[in-house]
Protein backbone atom coordinates (compact mmCIF):
# COMPACT_ATOMS: atom_id res chain seq x y z
CA UNK A 1 0.00 0.00 0.00
CA UNK A 2 2.80 2.45 0.87
CA UNK A 3 4.59 1.61 -2.39
CA UNK A 4 1.35 2.30 -4.28
CA UNK A 5 1.07 5.72 -2.55
CA UNK A 6 4.60 6.61 -3.65
CA UNK A 7 3.89 5.62 -7.25
CA UNK A 8 0.71 7.70 -7.25
CA UNK A 9 2.57 10.66 -5.73
CA UNK A 10 5.25 10.46 -8.42
CA UNK A 11 2.66 10.26 -11.20
CA UNK A 12 0.80 13.18 -9.70
CA UNK A 13 3.94 15.32 -9.37
CA UNK A 14 5.05 14.67 -12.95
CA UNK A 15 1.63 15.03 -14.60
CA UNK A 16 0.38 18.04 -12.66
CA UNK A 17 2.58 20.75 -14.23
CA UNK A 18 0.86 20.19 -17.56
CA UNK A 19 -2.61 20.75 -16.09
CA UNK A 20 -2.12 23.84 -13.97
CA UNK A 21 -4.92 26.39 -13.88
CA UNK A 22 -4.76 29.37 -11.56
CA UNK A 23 -7.58 31.51 -10.22
CA UNK A 24 -5.74 34.11 -8.19
CA UNK A 25 -5.82 37.84 -7.62
CA UNK A 26 -4.23 40.12 -10.20
CA UNK A 27 -1.47 40.89 -7.70
CA UNK A 28 -0.29 37.26 -7.58
CA UNK A 29 -0.87 36.27 -11.23
CA UNK A 30 2.58 37.46 -12.30
CA UNK A 31 4.10 35.07 -9.75
CA UNK A 32 2.27 31.97 -10.94
CA UNK A 33 4.33 29.76 -13.24
CA UNK A 34 4.25 26.20 -14.43
CA UNK A 35 5.90 23.79 -12.00
CA UNK A 36 9.16 23.75 -13.95
CA UNK A 37 9.43 27.54 -14.09
CA UNK A 38 8.21 28.20 -10.56
CA UNK A 39 11.06 26.71 -8.59
CA UNK A 40 13.11 29.12 -6.52
CA UNK A 41 16.69 28.21 -7.36
CA UNK A 42 19.28 28.52 -4.59
CA UNK A 43 22.87 27.34 -4.33
CA UNK A 44 23.33 23.62 -3.63
CA UNK A 45 25.17 24.55 -0.44
CA UNK A 46 22.16 26.57 0.73
CA UNK A 47 19.81 23.76 -0.34
CA UNK A 48 21.72 21.17 1.70
CA UNK A 49 21.67 23.60 4.65
CA UNK A 50 17.85 23.64 4.89
CA UNK A 51 17.03 22.66 8.47
CA UNK A 52 14.00 20.80 9.72
CA UNK A 53 13.47 21.61 13.40
CA UNK A 54 17.20 22.22 13.71
CA UNK A 55 18.65 19.43 11.52
CA UNK A 56 19.57 19.16 7.84
CA UNK A 57 18.34 16.29 5.70
CA UNK A 58 21.95 15.03 5.68
CA UNK A 59 21.95 14.86 9.49
CA UNK A 60 18.56 13.12 9.42
CA UNK A 61 19.76 10.67 6.77
CA UNK A 62 22.85 9.91 8.86
CA UNK A 63 20.58 8.31 11.47
CA UNK A 64 19.84 5.58 8.89
CA UNK A 65 16.37 5.38 10.40
CA UNK A 66 17.73 3.98 13.66
CA UNK A 67 15.14 4.76 16.32
CA UNK A 68 17.71 5.41 19.07
CA UNK A 69 19.54 7.96 16.89
CA UNK A 70 16.28 9.66 15.94
CA UNK A 71 15.36 9.89 19.63
CA UNK A 72 18.73 11.58 20.26
CA UNK A 73 17.66 14.36 17.87
CA UNK A 74 14.11 15.05 19.04
CA UNK A 75 13.30 12.76 21.92
CA UNK A 76 10.56 10.15 21.94
CA UNK A 77 8.43 9.96 18.82
CA UNK A 78 4.65 9.62 19.03
CA UNK A 79 4.54 6.42 16.99
CA UNK A 80 6.32 4.45 14.29
CA UNK A 81 4.85 2.45 11.41
CA UNK A 82 7.12 -0.36 10.29
CA UNK A 83 6.82 -2.31 7.06
CA UNK A 84 9.66 -4.82 7.31
CA UNK A 85 8.74 -6.44 4.00
CA UNK A 86 9.76 -3.36 2.02
CA UNK A 87 12.07 -1.91 4.69
CA UNK A 88 10.10 1.27 5.34
CA UNK A 89 9.85 3.10 8.65
CA UNK A 90 7.55 6.07 9.26
CA UNK A 91 8.37 8.01 12.43
CA UNK A 92 5.67 10.35 13.73
CA UNK A 93 6.07 13.31 16.03
CA UNK A 94 2.43 14.32 16.31
CA UNK A 95 1.41 15.09 12.72
CA UNK A 96 5.01 15.44 11.53
CA UNK A 97 6.29 12.38 9.65
CA UNK A 98 9.75 11.17 8.62
CA UNK A 99 10.03 8.20 6.26
CA UNK A 100 13.07 6.00 5.84
CA UNK A 101 13.25 3.36 3.13
CA UNK A 102 16.10 0.88 3.26
CA UNK A 103 17.84 3.06 5.89
CA UNK A 104 17.66 6.20 3.71
CA UNK A 105 15.56 9.27 4.41
CA UNK A 106 13.01 9.41 1.57
CA UNK A 107 10.50 11.97 2.78
CA UNK A 108 9.41 14.21 5.56
CA UNK A 109 6.26 16.16 6.19
CA UNK A 110 5.89 18.94 8.73
CA UNK A 111 2.32 19.89 9.59
CA UNK A 112 2.70 21.37 13.07
CA UNK A 113 3.52 25.02 13.64
CA UNK A 114 6.00 24.46 16.47
CA UNK A 115 8.54 22.78 14.13
CA UNK A 116 10.40 25.46 12.16
CA UNK A 117 12.10 24.91 8.83
CA UNK A 118 15.01 27.21 8.03
CA UNK A 119 15.75 28.18 4.42
CA UNK A 120 18.48 30.71 3.65
CA UNK A 121 18.58 31.53 7.36
CA UNK A 122 14.87 32.41 7.42
CA UNK A 123 12.48 30.44 9.62
CA UNK A 124 9.24 29.15 8.13
CA UNK A 125 6.43 27.64 10.16
CA UNK A 126 3.12 26.04 9.36
CA UNK A 127 0.64 28.90 9.74
CA UNK A 128 2.88 31.54 8.12
CA UNK A 129 1.10 33.54 5.41
CA UNK A 130 2.04 34.07 1.78
CA UNK A 131 2.66 37.73 2.63
CA UNK A 132 5.11 36.72 5.37
CA UNK A 133 6.96 34.43 2.92
CA UNK A 134 7.21 37.28 0.41
CA UNK A 135 8.62 39.55 3.11
CA UNK A 136 11.21 36.93 4.05
CA UNK A 137 12.23 35.94 0.51
CA UNK A 138 11.37 39.03 -1.54
CA UNK A 139 8.58 40.02 -3.86
CA UNK A 140 10.04 37.89 -6.68
CA UNK A 141 9.36 34.68 -4.74
CA UNK A 142 8.14 32.17 -7.32
CA UNK A 143 4.80 30.54 -6.60
CA UNK A 144 2.95 27.78 -8.40
CA UNK A 145 -0.62 26.54 -8.19
CA UNK A 146 -1.28 22.88 -7.31
CA UNK A 147 -4.76 22.74 -5.77
CA UNK A 148 -3.32 25.34 -3.43
CA UNK A 149 -0.23 27.48 -3.59
CA UNK A 150 3.15 25.87 -3.56
CA UNK A 151 6.55 27.47 -3.05
CA UNK A 152 9.46 25.19 -3.89
CA UNK A 153 13.22 25.50 -3.61
CA UNK A 154 15.93 23.51 -5.40
CA UNK A 155 19.43 23.80 -6.81
CA UNK A 156 20.84 23.09 -10.26
CA UNK A 157 22.51 19.82 -9.31
CA UNK A 158 19.41 18.18 -7.81
CA UNK A 159 16.56 16.79 -9.87
CA UNK A 160 15.63 13.77 -7.77
CA UNK A 161 14.40 15.70 -4.73
CA UNK A 162 11.58 18.08 -3.97
CA UNK A 163 11.30 20.65 -1.19
CA UNK A 164 8.02 22.53 -1.07
CA UNK A 165 5.95 24.78 1.14
CA UNK A 166 2.24 24.16 0.60
CA UNK A 167 -0.23 26.98 1.21
CA UNK A 168 -4.01 26.77 1.47
CA UNK A 169 -5.80 28.60 -1.35
CA UNK A 170 -8.48 30.11 0.88
CA UNK A 171 -6.35 31.24 3.82
CA UNK A 172 -3.00 31.80 2.04
CA UNK A 173 -1.33 30.10 5.02
CA UNK A 174 1.34 27.40 5.06
CA UNK A 175 -0.34 24.06 5.79
CA UNK A 176 2.55 21.66 5.15
CA UNK A 177 6.28 21.68 4.43
CA UNK A 178 7.58 18.63 2.59
CA UNK A 179 10.81 17.10 1.40
CA UNK A 180 10.77 14.07 -0.90
CA UNK A 181 13.51 12.04 -2.57
CA UNK A 182 12.36 10.25 -5.69
CA UNK A 183 13.93 6.81 -5.57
Amino acid sequence: MKYFRKVLLLLFLFALPYHLVAQVSQQDQHSIRSAREATNMISCEDYSSIKYNGYTNGELDATKGDSSKIKQLWGDYTSVDVDKIIGEYDYFYGENRFTFYDSTLTSLSIKESDWAVTVLGKKINVGDTLSELKKKFGKDLKIQYNYGYDVSFSCDMIDSESFSIDLDLDTNKVVEITYVIFT
